[in-house]
């Protein structure tokens, strides 16, 4: 590919850019240079990080570039470009990829519309699939709130016993459609108890909370919702959730970023629930001690894991009063 583009294309009555799959622009027409107050030299052979704000770049990362990648298309997105000036521009975008002297390029029709407050909606609802509401909302009001912070945080860890003994007896088809339907209806349910984060890792769900009664509470209702999914199939979860002082922030490169919370409050809550059994919810003694009252629990046998100095001390959850 040159950096030549054709008159007619480039003073097209809509904009058009070419990025290469390290999201570095190739080539891009007058009509979108002059959209967003450019010239050429400003913008060909930067980063297409240049030109999206900030949700956008969320979006992109998340749901645009992999789309793109693995459909070879992109048919009908919404999302706004960032002008010289630092407006914003919403933009109907229609892509496709296409290989050129073994390299790939990602071809894009920019039409500017008028839509603002709709499509900063439906950015925004984009950017929370990937990233959760909380990070969106903290990146929009304030970034510094991205940076690395320590927080109490409640962790809830969820995941399919037997499930990969499972799969091996199934076609693959069958397995998506259980597994998604397995996200489909647990979700929901987390999102009722305001996570900060839901995320899933193919058959794993991991939720944070910002207290130990809505990540209890959360287990509950989400164990429920997964057993009615999962029964049919004669398979089932463990769920454990922890608590205590993480470090949460944005992690990653400039390529791949993701807001995630990490220590060993996170490990302890993973290495509890896979000692869960099938259908069980395990609560750490941090969890159990801090809502007692509230709890009905039954003592477990001291956990040994690994890297742990002692054992650690847990309980079986068997019901939480709700008091009025």
């Amino acid at each position: 590919m040159t950096d030549s583009i054709d008159e007619i294309l480039n003073n097209a009555p809509c904009g058009f850019l070419s990025f290469t799959d390290d999201k570095m622009i190739a080539i891009i027409n007058n009509t979108l240079l002059k959209l967003l107050g450019y010239e050429t030299h400003e913008l060909q052979g930067k980063s297409m990080n240049s030109i999206l704000p900030l949700a956008v770049r969320i979006f992109c990362q998340t749901h645009f570039f992999p789309l793109l990648k693995f459909y070879g298309k992109a048919e009908e997105i919404y999302f706004s470009l960032r002008s010289k000036d630092g407006t914003d521009i919403p933009m109907l975008v229609n892509a496709v990829r296409r290989e050129h002297q073994e390299k790939f390029f990602n071809d894009c029709i920019f039409t500017p519309i008028n839509q603002h407050t709709q499509i900063t909606e439906i950015l925004k609802k984009l950017a929370e699939w990937g990233m959760g509401s909380h990070v969106v909302n903290a990146a929009i009001n304030n970034p510094e709130q991205l940076k690395f912070q320590r927080f109490d945080r409640t962790i809830l860890f969820m995941d399919i016993r037997g499930f990969t003994a499972w799969c091996e007896q199934r076609e693959p088809d069958h397995v998506a459609t259980v597994l998604n339907n397995y996200y489909r209806h647990v979700e929901p349910i987390a999102a009722q108890f305001n996570p900060l984060k839901v995320s899933f890792t193919a058959d794993e769900i991991m939720a944070i909370y910002a207290t130990p009664q809505q990540g209890v509470k959360a287990a509950i209702a989400m164990q429920k919702a997964a057993s009615d999914i999962l029964k049919p199939e004669n398979i089932s979860t463990g769920c454990a959730v922890h608590c205590g002082n993480v470090i949460e922030g944005l992690f990653g490169g400039t390529g791949v970023r993701t807001y995630t919370v990490i220590g060993d409050v996170v490990n302890t809550a993973k290495r509890l629930e896979g000692a869960t059994p099938a259908e069980e919810i395990t609560i750490s003694d941090t969890v159990y001690q801090s809502m007692s009252h509230l709890l009905e629990v039954e003592a477990k046998k001291p956990i040994d894991l690994k890297g742990k100095a002692n054992s650690l001390i847990a309980w079986k959850l068997i019901k939480f009063h709700i008091i009025e």
